[in-house]
C-alpha cells in the first residue's frame, strides 16, 4: 500500500512559541485519521502547513512519495488537496451549483456561463451524495450541516482529489448532522474519493462516532508514562475496534529523554506544561534515577526505556516520535528492539502512578 501523504519533520515556529515541532506521519489511500489534541495543539497549523497557507519553518511533506512545497491554497488545490475548515468558506449569496464550481464554471461559446449545465453537474453530485437539495437553492437557505456539505461536494467535484482534510467538522453540528456528515465520509471512503481525513480534535464520543459510521484505522494521541489520560477510554476502545494509535510526546518535550541537568529551566513551550514545574520535574527525574537498574539490565538508555513502555502497552501503539538525527532514529530503533518483561513493565507503572499522587 503506497503512501498518499508523509510529513518529515515538520516545524513551525511563530515568535516565542514552537507551534509544530518535529511532526512526522504518514497518511495511506483509504485511510481515516483522526489527530487528538487539546487547543493550541498545533492541528490546525499543520492542516494550513500543508494547504500552504503557513511556509514550514523546516521539514518537507511527501504527495505520493514527491516532495511539494505549496506557496498558496491554489497550489494545494491543483495537486489534490482539499482542505475543509470550522469557518465554512462559500458564498451564502450563490446557489449549490455555484458554490461547487466558482472559479471554474462551464461556459458556453464566447465564455457565457453556462449554468444550466452547472445545475446538471451538481444535481449528479448532490445524487451520489443523496441530499435533499436542489443545485439552484441559495446557500444560505441551507442548514449548517448541508452548507459544510457543500463544501464537501467542491471538494469531490475536482478530478483530481487525493486528500481531504477537516478542521474540526462537528463542532458547529447537531447530533442529527454529525449523523449525515459521517454517513458523507463513510461513502466517499468506500468510493475510494477520500483518500485520508485528519486534523478533528476528538474525544472518545467523536471516536466512537467514527466508527458507527465506517472504518478508522489510526488515531494520533499524546501518551507518556508521565501521561496516561487516553488509558481510561481511548485505548480500551482503540484495542477493541482494531484501531492503531499513535503516540506523540511520549518523551513529554525531552524531559524523559534523562539528559537534562537538575538545574534545567523550562524554555518556550515547556514552561507552562505540568511535568516543568519545579517539584514535578524533579520527582520525574527522581522516578528516572530509579529506572537506572534496568537501563544497566537492558542495555538501553533512559528514553529507550521511556519509548520501550508504550510500545509494552499493546501491539496496536506506535510511536510519533520527531527524530532529526541518526541517533534519534536509532534510539527509536533500539526501543522497538527492547523486550521488557511484564514484573518491569509494571515496576516502572508504579513509579509513575507514585508520583502523580504526590
Amino acid at each position: 500500500m503506497s503512501s498518499v501523504l508523509e510529513f518529515k519533520n515538520i516545524s513551525k515556529y511563530f515568535p516565542g512559541v514552537k507551534a509544530l515541532d518535529n511532526i512526522c506521519f504518514k497518511a495511506y489511500g483509504g485511510e481515516v485519521l483522526a489527530f487528538l489534541g487539546e487547543n493550541g495543539a498545533g492541528k490546525s497549523t499543520l492542516l494550513k502547513v500543508l494547504n500552504g497557507d503557513y511556509q514550514p519553518t523546516k521539514g518537507e511533506y511527501l504527495l505520493d512519495g514527491v516532495q511539494k512545497h505549496f506557496s498558496s491554497p491554489h497550489e494545494a488545490i491543483q495537486e489534490g488537496i482539499s482542505v475543509i475548515y470550522q469557518e465554512r468558506q462559500i458564498l451564502l449569496e450563490l446557489s449549490v451549483a455555484e458554490n461547487i464550481y466558482l472559479g471554474r464554471m462551464p461556459s458556453k461559446k464566447f465564455g457565457i456561463i453556462d449554468k444550466a449545465k452547472a445545475n446538471q453537474m451538481a444535481q449528479k453530485i448532490i445524487d451520489d451524495f443523496g441530499l435533499p437539495i436542489s443545485p439552484t437553492t441559495k446557500v444560505k437557505d441551507l442548514s449548517i450541516a448541508y452548507q459544510q456539505m457543500v463544501e464537501i461536494m467542491k471538494a469531490y467535484s475536482r478530478e483530481n482529489l487525493k486528500v481531504i482534510c477537516f478542521d474540526e467538522p462537528t463542532a458547529s453540528l447537531s447530533d442529527a448532522e454529525i449523523d449525515s456528515l459521517f454517513e458523507i465520509i463513510a461513502k466517499l471512503k468506500a468510493q475510494g474519493k477520500i483518500k485520508a481525513i485528519g486534523a478533528a480534535n476528538v474525544d472518545i464520543n467523536q471516536i466512537e462516532e467514527y466508527l458507527k459510521w465506517g472504518q478508522l484505522d489510526i488515531v494520533q494521541a499524546k501518551y507518556s508514562i508521565l501521561d496516561r489520560g487516553i488509558e481510561k477510554d481511548i485505548i480500551p476502545c482503540c484495542r477493541e475496534n482494531g484501531v492503531t494509535i499513535q503516540a506523540y510526546s511520549p518523551l513529554e518535550m525531552g524531559l524523559l529523554s534523562g539528559t537534562f541537568p537538575r538545574d534545567y529551566k523550562p524554555v518556550g513551550a515547556q514552561i507552562p506544561k505540568k511535568w516543568f514545574q519545579p517539584d514535578n520535574m524533579q520527582a520525574a527525574m527522581d522516578m528516572m534515577d530509579k529506572w537506572k537498574p534496568l537501563c544497566e539490565k537492558y542495555n538501553c538508555t533512559v528514553a529507550n526505556l521511556a519509548l520501550g513502555w508504550i510500545l509494552a502497552q499493546g501491539d496496536f501503539l506506535n510511536l510519533l516520535s520527531g527524530s532529526t538525527t541518526v541517533e534519534q532514529i536509532e534510539e527509536n530503533v533500539k526501543s522497538a528492539e527492547l523486550e521488557l518483561e511484564a514484573d518491569d513493565v509494571a515496576y516502572m507503572r508504579e513509579l509513575a502512578e507514585a508520583i502523580d499522587k504526590e
